[in-house]
């Protein structure tokens, strides 16, 4: 079923809907094609007896507010909430939200072109400086989740990384590409190893890929990971190990001898030995931060973190160092999240005890289980809401015992989206 997206022109105010595959951007829009100046937020069309909402409405437009605020130095978003709503509301009416919830609803703000001199002189530019053009709202149905990660849970990979302008929803996620490169690596690694040992289990193996791979300098991190994307994951025929000798001589021999009795038929039974252990494989990137030799867990490539401890608290990671001055570039930040703030309402709701803390290595054996967060992980297949817990981190299995306080908070966020009347 198709879904219909919606494309507003913030200088003229009109809008237009359109088929959601029909929907570009242009080149022409170079301060967002070419400069990054973008920013979006990601929500979720419900659907209940009483009425089809967007979830957290009021939190996504001032995500937007703030954002814009932060990368065009403005106080005025160039749309009030009423014309937000407005939009949100002919989205409603034309998607059948009633038969395709939950829908996806990505809401893009796209910057146009540099300022220009509106003299006929020639004139100096930098290519920067501008305001926004459009306001783009992409409806699409959300990918369909297994099963399996609501109810066994997650593996997560770490990666020391400091999101850019950490408090903005940029479109530029390349710390999640980078961290996919070193899942693809592990992951490779770790089925290269399974299928050499006859006797040690799949997540045991892919312990010890961790492990080796954590043990390389940065320099021969890239190099394997250079040399299995290329090998592995490469569309191309494979070509020859020896074509990566330069590469390979500056690895530790034991890898090398893994590598170097890689052949192409290897490819074939890794790709299939991937979606046979696909539950036990390494699947998403946690960036973190070292302080006082300390490894502390700051959010995810594309979701927060929500713990909850053995006094069945919640816990949740602050937004920056509390005791420390918030413009400090040192000091890690994370973005705000809002599926976690409306959590948190939920939890005050229904008077639960929780904290603002952050989460270490060290702590790691003090929770009941930590979840991964996010507005696209929160609902089931069937619009139902739930918690993906974690499983693991860098190989190290995280508890996932019961909890009083989440089962409350479950059952009482599932009652307010399917009786809620007015978002």
């Amino acid at each position: 079923m198709t879904c219909n997206s919606l494309i507003v022109n913030l200088k003229t105010k009109q809008s237009t809907l359109l088929p959601t595959s029909h929907v570009s951007i242009q080149c022409k829009q170079s301060l967002t094609v070419f400069r990054g100046q973008s920013f979006f937020s990601s929500a979720c069309l419900l659907t209940n007896n009483n009425q089809s909402f967007l979830f957290c409405l009021k939190d996504h437009y001032t995500r937007l507010m703030d954002c814009f605020k932060e990368l065009f130095e403005s106080a005025h978003l160039p749309f009030s909430l009423a014309e937000f709503e407005g939009y949100i509301n002919k989205i409603i009416i034309n998607n059948d939200i009633k038969k395709q919830a939950p829908l996806s609803c990505k809401m893009l703000c796209v910057a146009g072109q540099k300022c220009h001199d509106h003299t006929h002189q020639l004139t100096y530019s930098s290519g920067f400086g501008g305001h926004l053009d459009q306001l783009i709202f992409i409806v699409q149905p959300f990918t369909k989740k297994p099963s399996w990660v609501f109810k066994k849970g997650l593996n997560l990979c770490s990666l020391e990384y400091q999101r850019p302008f950490a408090n903005v929803k940029l479109t530029n996620y390349l710390g999640g590409v980078i961290g996919q490169h070193q899942i693809d690596a592990i992951n490779a690694w770790a089925c290269m190893l399974h299928l050499n040992s006859k006797h040690k289990s799949f997540f045991m193996c892919l312990k010890t890929a961790i492990n080796n791979y954590q043990e390389l300098t940065l320099e021969q991190q890239k190099i394997v990971r250079i040399i299995i994307n290329s090998m592995i994951f490469s569309n191309e025929e494979t070509k020859e190990i020896a074509d990566y000798k330069q590469l390979i001589v500056k690895i530790p021999q034991a890898i090398q001898t893994l590598f170097l009795a890689f052949t192409e038929e290897n490819k074939k039974l890794i790709n299939k030995h991937m979606k046979l252990n696909e539950q036990d494989l390494l699947h998403e990137t946690l960036f973190t931060s070292t302080n006082n030799q300390s490894v502390q867990y700051l959010e995810g490539s594309t979701f927060s973190l929500l713990a909850i401890n053995k006094k069945d608290e919640f816990v949740v990671v602050p937004l920056t160092d509390p005791h420390k001055n918030k413009i400090n570039l040192d000091l890690p930040v994370i973005l705000e999240s809002i599926s976690i703030n409306y959590l948190i309402k939920h939890i005050k709701l229904n008077h639960l005890p929780y904290k603002i803390q952050q989460i270490n290595y060290d702590t790691l054996d003090s929770f009941k289980a930590i979840f991964c967060v996010s507005s696209t992980r929160t609902f089931t297949n069937k619009g139902q809401f739930d918690l993906q817990p974690c499983r693991s981190i860098d190989g190290k299995i995280i508890s996932q015992s019961p909890s009083v306080s989440v089962d409350i908070l479950k059952k009482s966020i599932q009652n307010y989206i399917s009786t809620t009347v007015n978002n």
